[in-house]
């Protein structure tokens, strides 16, 4: 069915895998450009001062607004520089550590995906192994059952209680049954062999059964890798999702900071940005 009909049943999960792996490539590169623009923008407000701020305004001038800042700017700020380059780092780490979220998210599915399919392809392995496995010992085993009976006949032609028509008999029926167990000894051989694609076989059978057994440990080893992948992704996730719930904590007290200039805010304000900091540095190790 999934060759007469193969874009409503042919499954590739090869192909699945490589065009969610090109998308992902896609959406890590304007990832990189928005980062890339955070930084320019960090930059910016850290050294850029705009000609009309560098003077002191006049009433018979242009009016400035210096205290409507969007974007935390220390190189234009009139209270402390070092607190409003501490703001400007944990608001750029409010637009950073999401999508970082975003790409360790990513990372965690697909290495779910790809250890789930290696989990399907192992089970599938091992059973059709096990089949193939009964299938030759039973067929081996009719074989040489055939093959004692025919010694059995052979030695029982020889028994001297019984008439030569008879001892003739039992001889063509012994040939017949050691021709019988030749046969099925050729049918096992052939039947028990990995399948190829010029054989008919589904695609899923040759794969399953195209590596021996002693190689299944690899496949084993290659899932344990993936499900270890995706499970050092969801502790980053972890880590990266505190750290951003810290750092719109941190945003608020350096809000209320800024207003009040009062120095206990400023010291919790330091803190949770020093705990967004370390929660991102275990994120990244």
């Amino acid at each position: 069915m999934q060759q007469r009909t193969p874009k409503l049943y042919k499954i590739d999960p090869g192909a699945t895998l490589q065009a969610g792996d090109r998308q992902a490539a896609w959406g890590l590169a304007w990832a990189a450009v928005a980062l890339l623009a955070v930084l320019i923008a960090v930059a910016a407000a850290s050294m850029v001062r705009p000609m009309s701020w560098r003077h002191t305004p006049t009433p018979s001038g242009p009016r400035v607004l210096r205290d409507i800042e969007i974007i935390p700017q220390p190189a234009v700020s009139t209270r402390d520089r070092r607190a409003a380059q501490l703001h400007l780092i944990v608001f750029a780490l409010l637009i950073v550590l999401p999508l970082c979220q975003i790409f360790v998210s990513g990372i965690e599915q697909r290495a779910q995906a790809e250890a789930a399919r290696r989990a399907v392809q192992l089970s599938t392995s091992i059973s059709a192994h096990g089949q193939r496995t009964a299938f030759v010992t039973e067929g081996l085993r009719a074989a040489q059952t055939a093959s004692l009976q025919a010694t059995a006949r052979e030695f029982a032609s020889l028994d001297t209680g019984i008439s030569p028509r008879e001892a003739r008999h039992e001889r063509t029926v012994a040939a017949v049954e050691d021709m019988i167990a030749q046969q099925v000894r050729k049918i096992v051989d052939y039947m028990g062999r990995p399948p190829t694609t010029t054989d008919g076989v589904d695609p899923a059978a040759v794969t399953a059964l195209s590596k021996p057994p002693e190689r299944l440990s690899n496949a084993q080893a290659q899932q344990i890798h993936q499900l270890d992948l995706a499970q050092r992704a969801s502790r980053r996730g972890l880590f990266l999702t505190s750290a951003t719930a810290v750092a719109v904590v941190a945003e608020a007290l350096a809000a209320t900071a800024l207003t009040t200039m009062h120095r206990t805010w400023w010291i919790w304000f330091a803190t949770t940005s020093g705990v967004t900091l370390l929660l991102m540095t275990l994120a990244l190790i």
